[in-house]
């Protein structure tokens, strides 16, 4: 974000500082970055509650808080905590240990250690994976966008391409110098928040930027967990998380009260 940027997001910062100090366990949509690029914005209440609101009109985004900084309960929320039980079931929020992709050895890394060799042996010219550079890759990230969401249901395409455009946090897949695959990032007080993986949709290329991706300088050197999101209700996506053996699975509930007001 530039410093313009920085300043319009100030509210979330406070917010996202605020949720710090009680020593909340982030879900997946607490980041400065990803708030600021999905449009949140904050609001404010005649009874002292305050947090931030999606455009405004399905009521809280997150958790709001009242006027002494102390959590809210709310009866509309759309993501809440972790693993505190709302009205609706949201979502889950993969947990993964860097570290763990170092070492691929045993029987339950078996599909993946395959996989994560498939595309790189049958790509047939030099690849790389390297970080994104601002302003130089925006047109072949846009190609790659819309070869990546042809034919597919895509969820939030708006925050995801901004993301995928703008973000800080972005390493490019190459295959003699034209962009196959993407990785991006955000990071909050606890997490590197896993947020963007979008390929040409060649065979096990998922596979490879997700190995890149875990064992990269960047998510090492961190000495954070990855919170990889959720799967969307889709099986098969799933089905591919679990074989990354996750540390944990937090779900993620919605509240969705009947009241139509902001409380």
């Amino acid at each position: 974000m530039s410093q313009d940027q920085r300043d319009l997001a100030f509210p979330i910062a406070q917010y996202l500082d605020r949720m710090r100090v009680l020593g909340v366990d982030p879900n997946f949509f607490m980041s400065a970055e990803y708030l600021y690029h999905k449009g949140v914005a904050p609001l404010s209440l005649p009874n002292g509650v305050w947090g931030l609101v999606e455009y405004g009109e399905y009521g809280w985004f997150l958790p709001p808080l009242d006027g002494l900084g102390h959590l809210f309960p709310a009866r509309k929320v759309y993501a809440g905590l972790p693993n505190i039980t709302g009205t609706e079931f949201l979502d889950y929020q993969f947990i993964y240990d860097p570290n763990r992709f170092l070492d691929l050895s045993g029987h339950h890394w078996s599909t993946f250690r395959k996989n994560i060799r498939k595309w790189p042996n049958r790509v047939g010219t030099p690849y790389s994976y390297r970080p994104l550079i601002e302003g130089v890759h925006e047109d072949q990230v846009a190609d790659l966008l819309e070869v990546w969401a042809k034919g597919d249901t895509i969820h939030d395409p708006e925050t995801m391409s901004r993301i995928a455009l703008f973000g800080q946090h972005r390493w490019g897949l190459f295959s003699d110098e034209k962009l196959v695959g993407l990785n991006a990032c955000d990071l909050n007080w606890k997490y590197i928040n896993f947020r963007v993986c979008i390929d040409s949709g060649e065979p096990f290329i998922q596979e490879y930027l997700r190995y890149c991706f875990y064992t990269s300088d960047f998510v090492q050197e961190s000495n954070r967990l990855v919170n990889d999101g959720g799967c969307l209700g889709l099986a098969g996506l799933e089905q591919f998380k679990m074989k990354l053996n996750p540390l944990r699975i937090d779900q993620i509930y919605s509240s969705n009260g009947s009241s139509g007001g902001m409380e």
